[in-house]
């Protein structure tokens, strides 16, 4: 726009229809003869997505920075899965019909302002604000002698799945504050302060509001006491963001046995402490790279796979929090120059 001024502007759009084709063969070892099983599927699916963003950007004249960012975009996912059984007169029985649609809309906006302070010491704060909501809604048919068929699930009988139709929001503020420090030519300090405080709301066939909030710092110390080797100390709270396919029943596509996954209106966030230490050291000539990590983490609140069976003869599950944890290891990496 100007010297000092700048703004820039995307667009995409994207569109994908992806179907599936499965023939799956299952040899029952338990019985003499062994049986057969033949089953086919047919799975079409149709996705869409849109984003629209931009961001505008000022340098003053004394060196200070004002930044502006937004984004908003959708993702819509439409699928179906058909499961056909070949009889033993060579026809097929279809006996599976599960439709699943997902509509995923977020809208983010950011601003920061950068400033200088006593000499090189920079300091970066602002606010971002993030909506992100979900429209879900899945249908379950089955052939069932005790229920009435219907079009609408393919033939079969329709089935009650638990939070098959919901809508999930998220309103999410974070205030931040980014330090940057250099201690001596040698040593520099960046010091990260976020605030995290969010509300859930879940309405449809489950009604469920909960608040969260997080502090979240990091402080990140690098030394570089010579040209060719740099050492790097970190300690950062990380708090995972949900997934809101989490909270609704989806469709289960890892396990042939289960056809849906329920959903669980009262998972918490996944957080913790990570404790990081790097040393890279260059060779002579810029011949290449040795590099050294340590890590050790606390987690909490992990998610994974809960058992939320009913009953032996109805087997499910659902992403839930299992408990804490520690996580440490250890990456080591080479690089040599090949000409």
């Amino acid at each position: 726009l100007s010297d000092s001024s700048s703004i820039r502007v995307n667009a995409l759009y994207a569109t994908q229809d992806s179907p599936v084709k499965v023939e799956r063969y299952t040899t029952n070892l338990r019985v003499t003869p062994n049986s057969l099983l033949s089953e086919r599927e047919a799975i079409p699916s149709e996705r869409s997505n849109w984003e629209v963003g931009g961001d505008y950007e000022l340098n003053l004249a004394n060196g200070q920075r004002f930044k502006l960012l937004a984004i908003a975009n959708q993702n819509n996912n439409d699928s179906v899965r058909e499961r056909f059984v070949l009889q033993d007169d060579n026809t097929e029985q279809k006996d599976l019909y599960l439709g699943n649609n997902n509509v995923t809309e977020e809208q983010i906006v950011r601003g920061s302002y950068t400033l200088s302070v006593f000499g090189e010491q920079s300091l970066e704060f602002g606010l971002e604000r993030a909506q992100t909501t979900l429209d879900s809604s899945l249908t379950l048919g089955l052939v069932d002698e005790a229920g009435t068929p219907s079009e609408a699930v393919g033939g079969l009988v329709p089935q009650t799945v638990s939070n098959a139709n919901s809508s999930v929001q998220e309103i999410r503020y974070e205030p931040f504050a980014i330090d940057n420090c250099p201690l001596s030519p040698t040593l520099s300090l960046e010091s990260t302060l976020l605030y995290e405080s969010s509300e859930i709301t879940q309405s449809g066939d489950s009604n469920n509001t909960r608040d969260f909030s997080f502090v979240k710092p990091k402080l990140d110390l690098r030394f570089n006491p010579s040209t060719n080797v740099q050492l790097r100390g970190s300690v950062e709270k990380i708090v995972n963001q949900l997934s809101f396919a989490d909270f609704v029943a989806v469709r289960d596509e890892t396990d042939n046995d289960s056809d849906t996954l329920e959903g669980n209106v009262d998972l918490r966030q996944q957080w913790q402490w990570r404790y990081t230490f790097n040393g890279e050291y260059r060779l002579p000539d810029d011949l290449g790279v040795l590099n050294a990590e340590f890590f050790y983490a606390q987690h909490e609140d992990v998610i994974d796979r809960l058992d939320s069976s009913t009953s032996e003869d109805n087997l499910q599950s659902v992403n839930g929090n299992i408990g804490d944890g520690i996580e440490m290891g250890m990456n080591l990496s080479a690089s040599v120059r090949a000409t």
